[in-house]
């Protein structure tokens, strides 16, 4: 078997308002390793913040998987909450090779509510409710829409803490029990 170190490798990151998740997988979709780290909201915590989340995630994940730190990554993808503009991303995506060449050969970057989606369908909802709130309809034919994701700072109202309270009183005063 050959060692991390020759073999093309591939990584995604899954961030949000209280933390985020780099996953590392080989080519035959094997996951090598995980790590976490901390919040990775661009609108919370500014962009330079964000890439050095970013690259902090990535340099860990490459210890745990036995990677040196100057193999690249194939490509990273990146589904982080608040990256919504495609501008935006564009400039991330430019300002993280620019910064970091050796974390990644490629970068691809989403919404945190695109990435869920794209990893279990082509067209469907995803609805996040978390440290803050988004929902994303794709439909079949390619055309999206997005309701919330105003964070947790400017509004909750749909967060995973009052959707979870709003059980809670349904359960609570339920006939039923």
């Amino acid at each position: 078997m050959a060692t991390a170190q020759k073999q093309t490798l591939y990584a995604g990151v899954e961030g949000g308002g209280t933390g985020s998740k780099i996953s590392v997988l080989d080519e035959g979709g094997n996951l090598l390793a995980t790590a976490y780290g901390s919040e990775s909201n661009v609108w919370v915590i500014g962009i330079d913040k964000c890439l050095e989340t970013i690259h902090n995630l990535v340099q860990e994940v490459k210890k745990k998987a036995n990677i040196t730190e100057n193999q690249a990554f194939r490509s990273l993808g990146l589904s982080l909450s608040g990256s919504d503009n495609a501008e935006m991303q564009k400039e991330m995506i430019r300002l993280m090779m620019e910064r970091y060449p050796t974390d990644s050969e490629e970068i691809n970057m989403s919404t945190d509510t695109f990435g869920a989606l794209a990893t279990s369908a082509k067209y469907g909802i995803v609805v996040i409710s978390g440290t803050g709130h988004n929902t994303m309809l794709i439909n079949p034919n390619g055309e999206s829409h997005n309701c919330g994701g105003w964070g947790h700072i400017l509004a909750d109202e749909g967060s995973g803490k009052w959707n979870s309270v709003h059980l809670l009183l349904q359960w609570h005063n339920s006939s039923d029990i």
